[in-house]
């Protein structure tokens, strides 16, 4: 009964930290938050990000 409890709790154990890890690869891209107002691009030279024109 030892055996089928620990093989039950390793691999519930197993379940959740595969889940973990593929909602951690699925996960989307983080909204970009800055274009830059020159060329359109989200990672330029024409301004640094705290650098913004007002």
């Amino acid at each position: 009964m030892s055996r089928i409890l620990t093989g039950l709790i390793a691999a519930v154990a197993i379940y959740f930290l595969f889940r973990i890890l593929a909602s951690k690869r699925n996960k989307p891209e983080e909204p970009v938050k800055y274009v830059c107002d020159e060329c359109g691009e989200k990672d330029c030279v024409c301004h640094r990000e705290d650098e913004i024109p007002k």
